[in-house]
């Protein structure tokens, strides 16, 4: 008589979600660090090279910007002009003060 024989494997049992133990988080902790310097380097050097960029190609001015300069500085001129003449005019003034000072002294009645 001839014997069949049926072998049944069990299931595989369903895989175990564990939280990460003490090595998982290890290869990712140095990359977190450098992306996280690398950005802040970044925001702080990119103002300055803008900034140095604008002052690389400051060279160049558009002309109403130096129509602007040109007109400030002709405004100044003018100033410094004024602030002359009004400085002769006060030294006019106090010279005027004087004659007439000296001319009003003598006169004063006597009494």
């Amino acid at each position: 008589m001839a014997v069949i024989q049926v072998v049944v494997q069990a299931p595989a049992p369903p895989p175990v979600h564990e939280f990460p133990g003490p090595g998982a988080g290890e290869t990712w902790g140095p990359v977190i660090a450098i992306v996280a310097v690398v950005f802040a380097v970044a925001m702080v050097l990119y103002p300055i090279a803008r900034a140095w960029a604008r002052r690389l190609e400051g060279g160049h001015r558009d002309d109403e910007s130096t129509a602007r300069l040109d007109a400030v500085e002709q405004r100044l001129g003018e100033l410094d002009a004024a602030q002359a003449r009004v400085a002769e005019l006060e030294e006019r003034l106090d010279f005027a003060e004087r004659i007439l000072a000296e001319r009003a002294e003598p006169r004063q009645v006597r009494g």
